[in-house]
């Protein structure tokens, strides 16, 4: 998935982009920073950092205080098939 089709998603669908960006960004560079993917989402790092508090509350990403450290936890990896395969649909689903 392209930057810009992850900007165009919203709801579940946004945040299982923003899990495979994080994915993809480690992959690729094994370690991956809020600057990194606020740069390749195209989105201020304000608002993504928002973003990624509310998914850490949620248990699908953690970091630490060392740069590079955002990952995406168990769950975050798991919820990026149940949203594809259709079985998350909206937001409640976390709120579990």
């Amino acid at each position: 998935m392209s930057a810009t089709e992850a900007r165009e998603q919203t709801g579940v669908d946004y945040v299982a982009a923003v899990l495979e960006m994080i994915r993809s960004i480690r992959e690729e560079h094994a370690a991956c920073t809020l600057s990194e993917l606020a740069r390749l989402l195209r989105q201020p790092k304000g608002t993504m950092h928002r973003q990624l508090v509310r998914m850490r509350e949620y248990g699908l990403v953690t970091w630490d205080d060392l740069p590079g450290s955002l990952h995406n936890t168990a769950k975050g990896g798991k919820v990026i098939g149940l949203v594809r395969a259709g079985k998350i649909t909206d937001m409640t689903y976390f709120a579990e």
